[in-house]
């Protein structure tokens, strides 16, 4: 029994679809009987480029060729050329004999004339895998072949081919199939096989077909061979092609996008580990999630008020196109989607430091002037450093004019002590409150320390995914509330990373296993 993709391949050039800018020329020059010594085609896999290469074979062969330049397909050449018992068509497979003793085979060969037919035509498969001194002992062939003989070279990989080899060729280049061109191809060999198909499910069959006619023509003939041929079962649903192929349906699709866009963690992870717990293929779930949020970003992009959904779009594109990658080198495959969900639904912002340091110092300069100082030497210090402009060399020259003016500063700590006080009293009912809001987070605060450096309340913690969740602006704001409400503070704290020796701490070496991984 043949495969699908085998038992439909194009008989004729008006069977070959999606390839008309090719056919034309093919064809053309078959009419006026201008054939290349050796032709090249280059594109994507599944297109049609082995196909065209026999059919330009069987047309060469023929013994009756139409006024259109199609081959009769009656002849006993054609025949052969069908049934793949034609002695005079050769094809060869570069990946497997790609080297300089099979192109020295070839040479001999190639001078004996033709069985059957007219012309004895070679085909290369994937040709871009022959080594170097295989192209150099080809060279001299491929320019000046006997006349019987026609070369044809195909390859998804034309960048690897030497230019010595392309210049000696006649190219084409094929493209990916369109989703008209699949939906054609599709709907002719499903009404052929007897069946037929929601739009939902050609759909389906479509996108993973990945603009390859082989690929969508194998998942049809897995999907055919699954449905139940007893009575009134020979419809295709879009449920039939979501079991079989263990897609995710487009609801759930759906669900969990609106969830990721509306913030919602709780909602969104519920989601993830459902169709985890059913046993779906979370790369397949994280590509279906990728299509649908690309469909719904494009019908967006002409719409001006959606600014911020567009934007919310391109981070949740980049958060799982990058989940996925991880995933292939994970030993957790559903890590890597969890930590693109907390990054998409945390929606944060980067600082940039520059301007981060430019407002930290000038913050620092207007709290540590003292009332009592001098007003004639404030008077000069403002406007000095009203002056500045955030360089290395102006800094320096206002620190050592204030110098110069004997400027004694003295920071008064005992507000930030007592807060800190205060803070520490009430720590156990902060962790409490904080779990109503975000048990992530309490674990987090349940390790960090807490302590006062450099005039400032600090949280010290353990990782670079810790402090990230801490200097989340939503989460500093929820601290920052319940603190208020537990201790009548309102306080700013700042949270850095703490060093710690992980060889002497075998629990600081877990942590910092799953610090790796999270990164």
């Amino acid at each position: 029994m043949q495969t699908l993709y085998r038992k439909y391949r194009a008989a004729n050039f008006d069977q070959l679809i999606g390839q008309d800018h090719i056919v034309k020329i093919i064809k053309q020059s078959i009419i006026e009987n201008r054939i290349s010594h050796a032709y090249l085609f280059t594109g994507p896999r599944g297109t049609g480029k082995t196909s065209l290469a026999r059919l330009l074979a069987k047309v060469l062969n023929c013994k009756d060729i139409s006024p259109a330049g199609e081959p009769c397909n009656k002849c006993s050449s054609c025949n052969a050329i069908n049934k793949g018992n034609f002695m005079d068509l050769i094809e060869i497979d570069a990946a497997s004999n790609r080297g300089i003793e099979e192109i020295r085979d070839l040479k001999e060969k190639i001078n004996f004339l033709p069985v059957e037919g007219k012309k004895k035509v070679y085909i290369i498969d994937e040709v871009h895998m022959m080594t170097t001194e295989a192209f150099n002992a080809l060279l001299k062939t491929l320019e000046e072949p006997p006349q019987n003989v026609i070369f044809i070279l195909a390859t998804t990989e034309p960048h690897k081919l030497p230019l010595t080899i392309i210049s000696r060729t006649q190219r084409f280049d094929f493209k990916q199939a369109d989703n008209k061109s699949l939906n054609q191809k599709l709907k002719y060999i499903i009404d052929s096989e007897g069946f037929s198909i929601d739009e939902g499910a050609l759909e389906l069959i479509i996108r993973a077909g990945q603009g390859s006619f082989r690929d969508a023509e194998t998942v049809l003939e897995k999907v055919l061979s699954s449905v139940d041929n007893g009575k009134n079962s020979k419809t295709i649903t879009r449920s039939n092609i979501e079991n079989i192929l263990s897609f995710v349906s487009i609801e759930v699709v759906r669900n969990f996008i609106e969830a990721l866009i509306a913030n919602d963690l709780n909602r969104s992870l519920e989601v993830l580990h459902k169709v985890w717990e059913d046993g779906m293929n979370l790369f397949q779930f994280t590509k279906e999630v990728l299509d649908e949020v690309r469909v719904q970003l494009l019908k967006k992009v002409i719409n001006p008020g959606a600014n911020n959904q567009n934007k919310k779009l391109i981070m949740i594109i980049k958060e799982m196109n990058q989940a996925s990658n991880e995933m292939k080198n994970n030993m957790l495959n559903i890590l890597p989607v969890e930590i693109a969900i907390f990054n998409i639904v945390s929606d944060e912002l980067p600082i940039n430091k520059e301007t981060k340091g430019i407002t930290a110092r000038n913050s620092v300069i207007k709290s540590e002037v003292p009332k009592d100082i001098n007003p004639k030497i404030t008077q000069e210090v403002k406007k000095e450093v009203k002056e500045v402009i955030p360089d290395k060399k102006q800094e320096k020259v206002i620190e050592e004019k204030i110098e110069d003016k004997k400027v004694i500063i003295q920071k008064d700590n005992s507000n930030i002590e007592e807060q800190f006080k205060k803070i520490k009293e009430n720590w156990s009912e902060i962790l409490i409150k904080v779990r109503e809001f975000n048990h992530f987070l309490t674990a987090i605060l349940t390790s960090a320390k807490l302590d006062i450096k450099e005039g400032e309340i600090v949280f010290s913690v353990n990782s670079t995914f810790h402090k990230k969740r801490l200097d989340n602006v939503e989460t500093k704001k929820i601290l920052q509330k319940i603190i208020q409400e537990l201790t009548g503070e309102n306080i700013d704290f700042q949270c850095i990373i703490q060093k710690v020796d992980l060889k002497n701490d075998s629990a600081m070496n877990n942590e910092k296993m799953v610090e790796d991984i999270f990164n």
